[in-house]
């Protein structure tokens, strides 16, 4: 995904052998000073969630809705420190144990008791094949769960996992009632099954194609941190100059993600908050590498070289990002060994763009003479005018690329299926960890070729899946590095992916709307834990 600040520091993984941190929690909740307890506030998602459960929360749009309802034995801090949740602290006694001691006290939204068997049920049903989760390859080094005690809950590896410290921190270490997921299971996760857990907001209702309502839940445990609205509603607008008309007449009161184009209207808007970082997140464009003739890395060579992304970065990206320079780690994953990142961004092949040399790959390749392919996209306007420069690039090589696009879900569906049904796809991808790794191993590791799976290429090859291993199992950050880069550089020579830009996220919000900070990382957060309208 998944998954953003700007110029910060973030701490290298496996840097401590032994972590305990612990929470303290306040049994009343205190709004800031100017805030009002109560009301309804409106924010608009882009598109219509793919379920209310958080096995299947791993797009921009899902997200948002089902971090307000469940919640993670982690969570991340702005800055990406790893800090408690339902856990309030834990222990790493060796690289492949973790001990996690849950918080006492804690109620699901019904007004039963939180337990280790709930914890142990809901993250075994994540990383159980039959789930088809999204987030289950984040499991993929675990042995087994267990419940230590009804408050304690440990989980072994097979191997040691430099990434896995911060899965519970995603809606990967999500908790849900066993119990209600056993009397709802026909039906869980859909408008009329709905979903149980501990967050500040308990589901109301949900109107497919619509809106989905959420409301505050006063047996939250962390009361001092909100929640402090009584209800909200996430409507579902794709259209996005419809939310930006909808926040200049009162309709939406917060949003997020919005196109660079409208960013001059935003900010026309009196009073509106318009906030922008710069995150861990990549746009990109994956050849499917198991069709022909997209299976021939010439083919793809002559694509990327034919392809102007200067230009799109000047006519279409603009502020809203900056130039990846066709790799998915950007400086701000460089959060050790800075220097060797760098080196290796300056060096490594980007196939720049030269119209000739992509008619000499394109002429020496499975695809000489010219082919029909089409790429599929969502409605999102950055996307469908990449695709549409992209399209206008390949015709002048005889490439007829054809645009296909669908709803937000049912992008998000079929880019994840393991039935890999396009030719080439476009979407967004957020670092689920702040790592290098996280931007590496599920774009290039053969292990998410299948149902779930984020190997949006279909890419293989042994020697970097290796490779990707091997940093996995290593606690030594300049170790770490010097495999994740020998595995990029052995990628760049296949060509899966384009990688256009790394965006900046923008949140625009009412000024009556206090309370959200908005994160590199905001796709783990509860966003409107904290808010509130302000009196």
């Amino acid at each position: 995904m998944r998954k953003s600040g700007s110029g910060r520091a973030l701490p290298a993984a496996f840097a401590l052998a032994c972590i305990v941190l612990v929470a303290t929690l306040s049994s009343c909740a205190r709004a800031a000073p100017g805030a009002s307890k109560g009301g309804s506030l409106s924010f608009a998602i882009t598109g219509d969630i793919v379920a209310l459960d958080p096995a299947q929360a791993y797009d921009f749009t899902t997200n948002p809705v089902v971090n307000e309802i469940t919640e993670g034995l982690l969570r991340f801090s702005p800055t990406g420190e790893l800090l408690p949740n339902l856990a309030e602290k834990w222990e790493s006694p060796d690289p492949k144990t973790y001990v996690y001691h849950l918080r006492k006290g804690v109620k699901f939204q019904d007004g039963s008791a939180m337990g280790a068997d709930d914890v142990v049920f809901s993250l075994d049903r994540i990383r159980d094949p039959k789930t088809a989760s999204s987030l289950a390859w984040m499991y993929g080094s675990v042995d087994r769960i267990e419940r230590t005690d009804d408050s304690t809950v440990r989980i072994s590896l097979k191997t040691p996992d430099a990434m896995f410290r911060y899965a519970l921190a995603t809606t990967a270490g999500h908790v849900i009632s066993k119990a209600y997921y056993e009397a709802h299971a026909s039906n869980f996760g859909k408008p009329e099954g709905g979903l149980l857990g501990t967050g500040p907001f308990k589901f109301a209702s949900w109107k497919p194609g619509s809106e989905i309502v959420v409301e505050r839940f006063d047996g939250y445990w962390d009361r001092d941190k909100g929640p402090f609205l009584d209800r909200v509603v996430f409507k579902i607008i794709g259209e996005d100059a419809t939310r930006v008309t909808g926040l200049k007449t009162g309709e939406i009161d917060a949003t997020i993600k919005l196109p660079v184009d409208l960013l001059p209207v935003v900010r026309s808007i009196k009073g509106a908050q318009l906030v922008g970082v710069e995150g861990l997140s990549d746009d990109w464009i994956a050849f499917n590498t198991r069709r022909k003739p997209l299976d021939d890395p010439q083919v793809r060579k002559a694509i990327i070289t034919a392809f102007n992304v200067g230009a799109v970065m000047d006519g279409i990206v603009k502020e809203a990002g900056v130039a990846a320079g066709n790799q998915s780690v950007g400086p701000a994953l460089w959060t050790y060994e800075k220097a060797a990142w760098e080196t290796f961004q300056n060096t490594v092949e980007k196939y720049a763009y030269d119209p000739a040399r992509a008619r000499e790959l394109l002429a020496k390749s499975r695809g000489a003479g010219g082919f029909k392919a089409k790429i599929l996209t969502d409605g999102d306007a950055f996307r469908v005018n990449v695709a549409q420069a992209l399209q206008a690039d390949l015709a002048k090589l005889g490439i007829q690329l054809e645009i296909e696009k669908v709803g937000e879900a049912e992008l998000t569906t079929r880019q994840f299926s393991g039935k890999r049904d396009y030719d080439i796809v476009m979407g967004g991808w957020g670092a689920d960890f702040p790592d290098p790794a996280a931007n590496i191993q599920p774009f290039l590791h053969s292990s998410g070729m299948g149902e779930g799976g984020s190997d949006f290429a279909v890419y293989s090859n042994p020697k970097v899946d290796a490779l990707i291993d091997q940093q996995s199992r290593s606690s030594d950050d300049k170790e770490r590095a010097k495999l994740l880069i020998s595995a990029l550089q052995l990628a760049a020579a296949d060509a899966p992916y384009i990688f256009v830009d790394h965006p900046k996220i923008f949140y625009a919000a009412s000024e009556k709307v206090g309370g959200y900070t908005m994160s590199p990382i905001w796709y783990w957060d509860s966003i409107a834990r904290g808010m509130y309208l302000k009196k």
